[in-house]
C-alpha cells in the first residue's frame, strides 16, 4: 500500500487538493466532503 500527502487549499470557492510526491495530481471539492471524496478516488 502506498501513501503519500495531500495538500487542502481553502479558498472561497472550494477546496483545492494537490499531492505534491507525484506529478500533476490535483483535484477539488466545493466542501471537506466532496474534497475527500474526490482525493480518495483520484
Amino acid at each position: 500500500m502506498l501513501i503519500y500527502y495531500a495538500n487542502f487549499n481553502f479558498d472561497v470557492d472550494g477546496i483545492n487538493v494537490y499531492f505534491p510526491d507525484i506529478e500533476g495530481a490535483f483535484t477539488c471539492g466545493d466542501d471537506i466532503q466532496e474534497a475527500l471524496h474526490m482525493e480518495k478516488t483520484y
